[in-house]
């Protein structure tokens, strides 16, 4: 396996993920950061695209070609297991591949662990539908995304917004076009939306809003403006969720933009325990409730380092598993530990069984304060 710098002699090997994975486009034009590995430099049929987004600990991988090349297969395992392909900072993996389960050679590739296998849709936006000028509300304003907002107090600029203007300021391809827009109240950032990855006229779209200014239609409202600066530019602007996350498919239609395919993309990650936890994840993502907490409470059991989520995962599942105690159980160990989404709390439907418990607001409240303190520092 081997690195190489002049991507146009693999491209060829990546048409069919460029056609819904704009971050391909950007990496293979050189508009992106980004590496790519195959087995022969003069004539690859195998092949690695590797790119990674602002802050985390996650690359995003894309592998296309023969995937029978047994020495390439292996060959990979021990770069990446050895820190060659992504670094030590690096710990999670997210593959999407050609073919979809690259031939069932997978767990060679992931090899001590086992990709976990999750479910996404692919949307996508050509026209405009949601008037976002009528919708937003008194008190807020939206502005284009720039980095004159890094002269703003710290606690006015979210984080996340910071490392985004920072990797951009990082990039110095004249190619590179990506942008977006920010919902702005008292001179405060609350939402925000990008479209990265521009290239070959299609763009990624992403928006985020502060747990406390949601369900305000703030994340929908710098959406459609952002789609509606791309589509004015002439931009395909593309769209990727999970197939359990019901709130990104009700804020794709709500945009107007087209489900155009269903893939899967397989997950692992270097440390056994966080590995675990996300396989658990992908069991509970296919309603598979029972082995999630059969997985969780072996990691639990292990006293390892644990993910917060998984604590509120193990409560979801338990509480879709009708155990209404191991549910409250497990929720309270998340708030313990600092879980602070008080919204998406109230939200998930399967804990409809704790709402009349004694515990029940008193929880949603300590997760509130934790918002708030969190938004604080």
């Amino acid at each position: 396996m081997i690195e190489i710098k002049k991507f146009d002699k693999a491209r060829h090997l990546f048409g069919q993920l460029e056609a819904f994975q704009p971050m391909c486009t950007a990496v293979l034009e050189g508009i992106w950061p980004g590496q790519v590995w195959v087995d022969d430099v003069a004539k690859p049929k195998a092949g690695l695209l590797i790119t990674f987004l602002s802050g985390g600990g996650a690359a995003w991988c894309f592998l296309a070609g023969n995937s029978d090349n047994s020495d390439f297969n292996v060959a990979l395992n021990k770069a990446i297991f050895e820190d060659k392909v992504a670094g030590k900072e690096i710990g999670t993996f997210l593959l999407t591949c050609t073919p979809e389960d690259w031939g069932g050679q997978l767990s060679t590739i992931g090899d001590p662990r086992q990709p976990a296998a999750m479910a996404r849709r692919h949307y996508v936006c050509r026209e405009m539908t949601y008037d976002w000028r009528t919708n937003l509300p008194d008190g807020y304003t939206v502005k284009p995304l720039e980095t004159n907002l890094l002269k703003q107090d710290e606690e006015k600029l979210p984080a996340q917004v910071k490392a985004t203007l920072g990797k951009w300021m990082s990039i110095q391809d004249q190619k590179f076009q990506d942008y977006g827009f920010v919902v702005i109240q008292e001179n405060r950032v609350v939402s925000w939306a990008t479209v990265d990855f521009v290239a070959a006229g299609k763009g990624d779209l992403g928006f985020e809003t502060l747990p406390e200014f949601r369900k305000r239609g703030l994340g929908s409202t710098v959406a459609a403006a952002t789609l509606e600066h791309g589509i004015a530019q002439g931009l395909e602007v593309h769209w990727t969720c999970s197939e359990d996350n019901l709130g990104s498919q009700r804020s794709a239609e709500k945009l107007g933009l087209k489900r155009e395919r269903d893939y899967v993309m397989y997950l692992f990650a270097l440390d056994v325990h966080i590995h675990m936890a996300q396989v658990a994840y992908s069991k509970l993502a296919k309603g598979k409730h029972r082995e999630a907490v059969e997985i969780y409470e072996q990691l639990f059991a292990q006293k390892a380092d644990v993910p917060i989520w998984a604590y509120f995962d193990t409560a979801q599942a338990c509480a879709a598993l009708g155990d209404a105690e191991k549910a409250l159980k497990y929720l309270q160990m998340a708030v313990k530990q600092g879980w602070s989404a008080a919204s998406l709390t109230e939200q998930t439907p399967e804990f409809k069984i704790l709402h009349e418990k004694p515990e029940w607001d008193a929880l949603i409240e300590r997760m509130r304060q934790a918002e708030r303190q969190e938004t604080e520092n």
